[in-house]
């Protein structure tokens, strides 16, 4: 998820791309704007400074990261703790929220931990802290800096807080989880979008309600008002934005009347012009927009019991032929059947698959089924029907940890045999650090079956190596280890070592799998649990490696492939 932040002054844009690794800074890039952007790479919640002159970051474990612009100088602070799973509700859009009190000399956070932390920004000294006693999902602050509102990530509350006095002052319950909320400019209306749907309006200072705003088809994720707090902006989980009109009035109860003129458009990302209303719009799409979510923290938690027990009572062939007859078009699918289990929405994902053509990418819909189902239930991931289907289809899981670590060495065994040419295949390549030259690391290889003659000695650039750490990404756990046939006459098998200058090392291995033909899925066990990699990443890195060094795979010529229910082998019933 790219996070964006404009400074108040307007000169900036700050941004935080997943593709850069956290902590990184990069210089701002010139483009043809009055604006400078820059990529602060920090994490997945950014705000700027009241003066515009610093811009705060936090990611997933709860670290702040604070960059001033003018420096580029980057501060870390240790503030809250991460808390992160395949199985969280989106009732949050990040770990941590923050807002700066109008004359910019507190920065206040709320994190999942339940806390909430002032800070000095001329000092970045904490100066106060609240335990919350719940998982707080926003903050929002009124612009007299008097009033802090919070939400509440488990009981579905937002609390409105006296800040000259840091107590509660008002508590708001709502029926499903508040995903953003907003002060109006003038402090007297707080608007609360939750994943019912629904925008709530409220008065600020007496808690009444005040006004319901329906028109969003998925959850309400973003709002905010406009400057003169006669607009309201929000953005659903369908990717669109719709602004709805507020009459202003000196009296609150004139407050909840709505501008249905205003509140009927619709704004898409590519809309240029207001739509035609005389027209017919087509059905909106059902399927939640949660890829927001994605990548995940590692490492992800063993899959339960009750979860392995719903996929095997999900007959996906069954429910799939009963509410998804052939002859309805593809594009009526998501609209059939309105699901409400994980094995609701795995059947729609896999109706998708069933409607491929040859090599077809599959639709944007199927995945975010899958994605629906996989967060109410991570055991469809190994689901006969999805795995093969959706394996490799997007970024899952966060590389493993140690993937941050510098590489020493790598050792590699490689074993082929099947039909295709030669019959036999063996490669053993050992990559070491070079004593002479740190941007290069010495690589032998030779070949038991004869591959190669001559034994290889070269080198290689680090920087090609190190592209194995990336690679280490996606791992999802299993209670064991596994070999997966999945095609016969085409026998692969791969055992790698990757060991880092620190001492530590990491073992992975195919176990005689071949899907994908090349060999996999790859496993590995880190700190006593097994993992499997639900991605064709390390067999990517694999191949470039082979053709850089001038190392031919074995050039199959048949084999048969058939799909093994792969829960079983995961998580065996005992």
């Amino acid at each position: 998820m790219v996070v964006l932040a404009v400074s108040p002054d307007g000169n900036h844009v700050a941004y935080s791309d997943p593709d850069f690794s956290l902590g990184q800074l990069q210089n701002h890039k010139k483009v043809d704007l009055p604006v400078e952007i820059w990529n602060t790479a920090i994490g997945d919640e950014l705000v700027f400074s009241p003066d515009s002159q610093t811009v705060i970051g936090s990611n997933e474990s709860g670290r702040l990261y604070i960059y001033n612009i003018a420096s580029m100088k980057l501060t870390k602070l240790k503030a809250h703790t991460g808390i992160g799973s395949l199985g969280f509700d989106p009732k949050t859009q990040s770990n941590v929220d923050m807002v700066f009190t109008p004359d910019g000399g507190i920065l206040i956070s709320g994190g999942r931990d339940g806390w909430l932390y002032f800070w000095r920004t001329s000092d970045w000294e904490m100066v106060n802290a609240i335990d919350f006693n719940h998982p707080i999902s926003n903050l929002a602050i009124s612009k007299d800096g008097g009033t802090l509102a919070i939400g509440d990530v488990e009981d579905n509350h937002v609390e409105i807080w006296n800040l000259s006095s840091l107590t509660k002052h008002i508590s708001l319950n709502h029926p499903t989880a508040v995903n953003a909320i907003a002060f109006s400019p003038d402090g007297s209306v707080l608007a609360t979008a939750c994943s019912n749907n629904l925008i709530y309006l409220w008065d600020a200072h007496s808690g009444g309600f005040l006004a319901e705003l329906k028109g969003h088809v998925s959850p309400v994720k973003e709002i905010t008002f406009s400057m003169d707090g006669k607009l309201l902006a929000s953005m659903g989980d369908e990717a669109t934005v719709r602004l709805w009109g507020i009459l202003p009035s000196s009296d609150p109860t004139e407050f909840a009347k709505i501008s249905t003129s205003i509140a009927s458009f619709l704004l898409t990302p590519t809309s240029t012009r207001m739509p035609n209303p005389t027209k017919t719009a087509s059905p909106t799409s059902i399927i939640p927009n949660n890829t927001y979510q994605f990548p995940m923290n590692f490492p992800l938690p063993p899959i339960t019991t009750e979860q392995m027990e719903e996929v095997r009572a999900c007959n996906l062939e069954i429910i799939t032929q009963e509410r998804y007859p052939e002859a309805l078009s593809i594009t009526k699918l998501e609209h059939q059947y309105i699901p409400q289990t994980a094995c609701d929405w795995a059947a729609l994902s896999a109706v998708y698959l069933d409607r491929l053509k040859n090599y077809d990418p599959i639709p944007e819909q199927g995945k975010r089924a899958f994605i629906q189902a996989i967060l109410l239930n991570p055991a469809f991931l190994f689901s006969k029907n999805l795995f093969y289907g959706y394996y490799d289809s997007f970024n899952l899981v966060d590389p493993i940890p140690i993937s941050e670590k510098e590489i020493n060495a790598v050792h590699i065994d490689y074993q082929w045999s099947g039909i295709g040419g030669p019959s036999d295949v063996s490669y053993q390549i050992d990559i070491n650090k070079s004593d002479s030259d740190s941007q290069s690391l010495n690589v032998s290889a030779i070949s038991p079956s004869g591959r190669i003659t001559t034994p290889l000695e070269t080198t290689i650039d680090r920087e090609f190596i190190e592209n194995l750490l990336p690679s280490l990404t996606n791992f999802v756990p299993i209670e064991q280890q596994f070999s997966l046939n999945y095609c016969y006459d085409n026998s692969p098998d791969w055992q790698v070592t990757i060991s880092f200058t620190d001492g530590s090392h990491i073992d992975l291995q195919t176990n005689g799998s071949s899907m994908p033909d090349i060999g996999g899925p790859w496993q590995t066990m880190i700190d006593g649990q097994n993992y499997l990699q639900y991605s064709f990443a390390l067999p990517r890195f694999m191949i470039a490696l082979f053709e850089h060094l001038g190392l031919h795979l074995p050039e199959w010529l048949a084999w048969s492939c058939f799909g093994i229910p792969i829960l079983d082998l995961a998580y065996p019933q005992h």
